[in-house]
């Protein structure tokens, strides 16, 4: 391809990033389609491999339902055509308040790996920028946050398995008609390095995982969630992400069991969970006890390699949509 060819083909690989994601959003707004009550439904279910409770379409509730764990939060916060969540909104005299698990599998996997500096570094500090000086050999100060960080982001968020720069690449690059980042084969090897040199512990940390399973077939998380792999040879990246994903969904779901038990006593109502985070609908002039009912039941301590980590909550509430929470300081 010659130099002068580069902008004609970045431009047309936009426009098609751009064509892809119109026809996906106009897919979620048809199928947000209310009851008669003005409710959307969807069905959870908790047949995964990690206990992750997963939404989709229930063909035997009379009226419609669908998946509501997909509609996109990330790209709506940087472009109004991906607003879909404003499409749900609290009940007149209410509010939509939601608790949302905190880096919660970074700082798990950390944990797991027994890299205690870098849980203390992601409760603490801005990793992201940390990851991002390295990247670009530049002092913390200097990293420009809409160009350099991202890539940091990016990378704590999408490298904790053992994701090749192909594959690591490919999921920055997807969205970068809307972010405004990308990288190359290059930048993302180069990335990588630099990560796994951030993060040494990890690294090993996924060999010994892959020889526990290879020794026991089995892996136990910190909840005694137990998975048998059946055949550890073609599990792949899935033995390394399963003790931090299971974890994870199974203090969610401690944390939903333990919301439930609450909502008479309260006067909320659960209303979705979804990945690391349960949303609520609330009274307007309760909304605060809520949040703080909900934060407590949230906050979990759970032991792994034989010390005492707790996952941070941030708490958000709206009164206008599920599109427009702000984050409140409980």
């Amino acid at each position: 391809m010659k130099a002068s060819d580069k902008p004609v083909a970045a431009e047309l690989i936009r426009q098609s990033l751009d064509l892809t994601k119109a026809s996906t959003i106009s897919s979620i707004y048809k199928r947000l389609q209310p009851g008669v009550d003005g409710r959307i439904r969807t069905k959870l279910a908790p047949y995964t491999e990690t206990g992750r409770l997963r939404s989709g379409e229930d063909d035997w509730w009379p009226e419609p339902t669908t998946n509501l764990q997909n509609l996109p939060k990330k790209a709506a916060a940087l472009d109004p055509l991906y607003e879909v969540r404003n499409a749900i909104v609290p009940a007149p005299g209410s509010v939509f308040i939601e608790g949302d698990l905190s880096q919660a599998e970074a700082i798990t996997t950390a944990a797991y790996a027994g890299d205690w500096a870098k849980v203390e570094r992601i409760l603490s500090g801005d990793e992201h920028s940390e990851l991002a000086a390295r990247i670009f050999s530049i002092p913390v100060e200097q990293v420009d946050r809409k160009r350099q960080r991202p890539i940091g982001k990016f990378a704590n968020h999408g490298l904790n398995y053992g994701a090749g720069w192909k594959t690591f690449m490919e999921n920055v690059n997807k969205d970068a008609d809307i972010t405004g980042v990308s990288i190359d084969a290059k930048m993302a090897k180069k990335v990588i390095a630099a990560w796994q040199a951030m993060n040494p512990k990890t690294v090993r940390w996924w060999d010994e995982v892959k020889r526990e399973v290879a020794s026991r077939g089995y892996l136990v998380n910190a909840f005694g969630r137990k998975r048998i792999f059946l055949n550890p040879n073609t599990a792949g990246n899935d033995i390394i992400a399963y003790l931090p994903q299971s974890t994870i969904a199974d203090l969610l779901n401690t944390a939903l069991v333990r919301l439930f038990g609450l909502e008479a006593k309260h006067g909320f109502r659960i209303v979705l969970q979804i990945h690391d985070a349960i949303l609520v609908e609330a009274p307007v002039a309760r909304w605060m006890q809520v949040a703080k009912v909900m934060k407590q039941a949230m906050l979990i301590p759970m032991m792994i390699n034989g010390r005492e980590v707790t996952v941070p909550v941030d708490i958000s509430m709206s009164a206008k949509s599920w599109g427009k929470m702000s984050e409140v300081k409980i």
